[in-house]
C-alpha cells in the first residue's frame, strides 16, 4: 500500500498516476493510498520495509 502525505512533492506526483490507474483498472482490483499524518496508527502497525 502506497504511503503519502498531503505535504510530500513526490508523493503528489504520484496521485495522478494512482488516480488514472484505478480509472483504468477500475474494479479488476482495489488501489489506494494511506495518507500518514491521518494514519498514524496505521502506519505504525506496518512492518518496515526497505
Amino acid at each position: 500500500m502506497p504511503h503519502g502525505a498531503t505535504w510530500c512533492p513526490p508523493c503528489r506526483q504520484m496521485t495522478p498516476v494512482i488516480e488514472r490507474l484505478a480509472g483504468e483498472y477500475g474494479g479488476r482490483f482495489l488501489l489506494g493510498e494511506v495518507d500518514v499524518d491521518q494514519s498514524r496508527a496505521w502506519i505504525d502497525a506496518q512492518p518496515a520495509k526497505g
